[in-house]
């Protein structure tokens, strides 16, 4: 049993049986059922145990404002001097 822990499905509290958490979201879990029945955009943590999620959760997301067509800046290092051109 995930003492304090709600679903975010169903509102059910406390979860009992495996919790899955976002590993993305900052405060975001299912319960069993609700892992199975409903969608989520991020991957979850299967959690078993109470108390066995991560002190700390560090994910990477590709920034999707760089794409091939708008990442043409100056390369790293590259200043341009406007008062040369």
């Amino acid at each position: 049993m995930h003492s304090n822990v709600i679903c975010d499905g169903c509102n059910v509290n406390p979860i009992k049986g495996i919790r899955y958490k976002c590993s993305v979201c900052k405060d975001f879990d299912y319960c069993g059922v609700c892992e199975d029945r409903l969608d989520h955009e991020h991957p979850f943590l299967k959690i078993r145990k109470a108390g066995g999620a991560p002190d700390v959760l560090i994910t990477m997301l590709p920034d999707e404002t760089q794409t091939p067509q708008n990442n043409r800046g100056p390369r790293p290092g590259y200043f341009q001097d406007d008062a040369n051109n």
